[in-house]
């Protein structure tokens, strides 16, 4: 037996499995693992993996050949969205690995204890001091909404939300470890509270978080409109350790499409939330996701929602080809879009929100931000501000996990640089 086993993390998709991966890696560590260099075979590699898009299908089957190539006498793990997904392609690929569903990710010790018999437990889970300076805090899993285009209600199962003091304990736990800023994440991040009895909300918890730990950064990861509430924007006014940055889906602005999409909004409500988000916190960074090229959308529905994106004048969007799911309905719609359309229209989009994007970065110019700073390179320290702007600068003093305040000097569609101030 060696007396160090190795391992390794490879993650596709969204911050809830960032958020997993990262639990995996300190279970393994606490079980006496060591993290294996980058491309360097391991004893064993977890490949978590996701479905949302036959993109990201595809990416998670190229990630699981590349692990069985370069793991020919390790043990791989393969789990995530796609492991759950059995239209997903993964279990057809030729190779010795184990498939573990998301349902059965809490009984990760138990698996990896089957795969080393040798190793004993209970392990030790604390968080290792000083292991990073952003992390994830996974509020609850699951949703029940079921828009007609979407897998995730099908791989991640019903809703559900993680006990108030659970993810307070958590939370003192990542701030005792060094981090500098927490993003809350789930699937459904705004319906937190769902199957408590305590009367427990986003905004409550937020408050309850921002309240014990002000010298810490929060920040919402996305939220759906069907969910927003003004009290959260009212608990981030109060708050400044809350980051001014909130995320919502839109997914389009046809209310036509809107309606087959079943998102349960409207256009004008949409625009009344971004609005009383805006009255509220007038310099909020706010962002979307989009879909193009969902099945029926015509040349009109396109620009309808090329002119509302402009007119929210959104930080950045995230533009998504609509990629057709079997098991949702819109895969039976009999109205495709070709993808060539969807092609266009997607680079169209993407070239509106990197114009936004410049036009905002460009509005800090003169502004003082605080930067959490991740990384030096090139020369320049770099970080996110709490609006979600990438910043760089140059310091002689600074370091990672430090906030430091710059003065912006200048800004493009990619971020801005600055100043910083002593």
């Amino acid at each position: 037996m060696k007396d160090t086993r190795t391992f390794s993390i490879t993650t596709l998709g969204c911050k809830v499995n960032r958020y997993e991966s990262d639990k995996i890696r300190e279970l393994l560590l606490s079980a006496g693992f060591d993290e294996a260099g980058e491309d360097e075979p391991a004893d064993l590699h977890v490949v978590n993996t996701c479905t949302v898009t036959h993109i990201a299908d595809r990416k998670s089957r190229q990630k699981l050949r590349q692990a069985i190539r370069l793991n020919p006498g390790g043990r791989i793990i393969v789990t995530g969205c796609a492991a759950s997904n059995k239209s997903s392609g993964l279990e057809e690929i030729e190779g010795d690995f184990l498939v573990v569903p998301n349902k059965d990710k809490g009984k990760f010790a138990e698996i990896v204890k089957g795969l080393f018999p040798d190793l004993a437990l209970p392990w030790n889970h604390e968080i290792p001091p000083g292991s990073r300076n952003r992390a994830f805090l996974k509020t609850g899993d699951g949703c029940e909404h079921f828009c007609t285009y979407c897998i995730v209600p099908h791989v991640r199962g019903p809703l559900t939300s993680r006990p108030l003091q659970e993810l307070l304990d958590e939370a003192d736990s990542l701030v005792d470890s060094g981090c500098r800023e927490i993003v809350l994440t789930a699937i459904h991040l705004g319906a937190y509270g769902h199957g408590l009895d305590g009367g427990e909300n986003l905004a409550m918890l937020l408050d309850r978080l921002a309240s014990a730990h002000p010298e810490v950064r929060f920040r919402i990861s996305s939220v759906e409109p069907v969910d927003f509430s003004k009290d959260v924007i009212e608990v981030m006014r109060i708050h400044p350790g809350i980051c001014r940055h909130i995320h919502l889906p839109l997914q389009h602005a046809s209310d036509r499409i809107l309606r087959r999409m079943n998102r349960d909004y409207l256009k004008d409500d949409f625009r009344g939330i971004v609005s009383g988000i805006r009255s509220i916190i007038p310099d909020m960074a706010v962002t979307a996701d989009v879909i193009v090229g969902f099945p029926g959308e015509t040349d009109e529905d396109f620009r309808e929602l090329v002119d509302f994106v402009r007119e929210m004048r959104f930080y950045r969007c995230h533009v998504f080809k609509y990629s057709r799911r079997k098991g949702t309905p819109a895969f039976s719609f009999p109205d495709q879009v070709p993808d060539s359309v969807k092609q266009a229209r997607s680079a169209e989009l993407i070239s509106v929100s990197s114009e936004l994007s410049e036009s905002f970065n460009r509005s800090l110019v003169g502004s003082v931000c605080d930067i959490l700073v991740e990384e030096k390179s090139g020369g320049f320290w770099t970080g996110l501000s709490s609006g979600y702007v990438r910043a760089r600068f140059k310091s002689d003093s600074a370091a990672v996990n430090d906030i430091v305040r710059v003065r912006v000097t200048g800004g493009d569609s990619e971020g801005v640089w600055g100043e910083a101030l002593l």
